[in-house]
C-alpha cells in the first residue's frame, strides 16, 4: 500500500471516529432566565444553559453515559429530574407543574425505560402527594396558627398518614412496573435512590421480585449487599 493512500485512510478513520456529543433541545413554558443544569455524583454542575422565549439548548462533549440529574432553578423554585444521558440528541419537554416527570424523545433504551417507570408512578401518586401538599399548606397557613394544641396535633396527624400512603404507594407502582417488566434494570437505579435503610426489608421484597438476570447483574449483587446491610440489626450501646 502506498504512504498517501494509508494516510487517506488514516484521515477518514479519523474522521469517522469524531467523538458525538450530548444534545438537548428543549420546550419549557418556565420563565425566562430560568437555570436549566445537568449535574451528576456529589451535585457537580456538569453543564448549564437557560429558558429563553420557551426553549433551551444544550451540548456537552466527553459526558459518560450514565445517570445525571437535570435541575431547573427560578429563584427560589427548584425541580429535579433523574434522567439518564448518553452522546446523541436528547428533545425534552419539561412538565407545567410540580410531581410530574418531563417528556423526553432519545434512542436511549435506558431513558426510555426511566420515563416509562416515572410516567407509571406519577399516575399511581398523583391523589397521594395532592393530599400531601394540602396538609403541608393548611399546617403551614397562618390563619391556622389559632388552632388549639389538639386541633393542629391533627392537621400534623393527617399529613404524616399522607406521606405514608405516598410510601406504599411507591412500592406499589415500583411492583407494578416489575409485572411489567421483570427484566428493567432501571428499579435497581430506582431503589437505589430511595432512603431503604428505613424500611429495607420492604425494598428487599421488591429486589427479590426481579428477574435472576438483573439480580445477578454487578448493579444488582452491589444493591442486594446495601439492603443486607441497612437490614442489619444496629448495635445497641451499653454506655450511660
Amino acid at each position: 500500500m502506498k504512504p498517501l493512500h494509508f494516510i487517506c485512510i488514516l484521515i477518514l478513520f479519523a474522521a469517522c471516529q469524531k467523538p458525538v456529543p450530548l444534545e438537548i433541545s428543549g420546550k419549557s413554558n418556565l420563565p425566562d432566565g430560568t437555570i436549566i443544569s445537568i449535574s451528576g455524583d456529589r451535585d457537580s454542575t456538569l453543564a448549564t444553559t437557560f429558558v429563553s422565549k420557551g426553549q433551551f439548548e444544550l451540548k456537552k462533549f466527553g459526558l459518560d453515559s450514565g445517570y445525571y440529574t437535570l435541575t431547573t432553578k427560578n429563584g427560589d423554585a427548584r425541580q429535579d429530574f433523574d434522567v439518564y444521558l448518553a452522546p446523541g440528541k436528547y428533545l425534552i419537554t419539561l412538565p407545567d407543574s410540580a410531581n410530574k416527570y418531563l417528556t423526553a424523545k432519545t434512542k436511549s433504551t435506558t431513558q426510555n425505560k426511566l420515563t416509562d417507570y416515572y410516567n407509571l408512578e406519577d399516575s399511581v401518586l398523583y391523589k397521594f402527594r395532592r393530599q400531601v401538599k394540602k396538609t403541608t399548606e393548611e399546617i403551614g397557613d397562618p390563619k391556622n396558627a389559632k388552632l388549639s394544641e389538639a386541633q393542629f396535633q391533627e392537621l400534623i396527624n393527617s399529613q404524616n398518614a399522607a406521606k405514608a400512603r405516598v410510601n406504599g404507594a411507591l412500592i406499589a407502582a415500583m411492583n407494578m412496573y416489575i409485572d411489567r417488566h421483570p427484566k428493567a434494570d432501571v428499579i435497581l437505579h430506582v431503589i437505589s435512590n430511595m432512603d431503604y435503610s428505613a424500611d429495607p426489608s420492604t425494598y428487599q421484597m421488591v429486589f427479590n421480585r426481579l428477574s435472576n438476570q438483573v439480580k445477578n447483574s454487578e448493579e444488582g449483587k452491589g444493591l442486594k449487599a446495601k439492603l443486607t446491610q441497612a437490614a442489619q440489626p444496629k448495635a445497641v450501646s451499653l454506655r450511660n
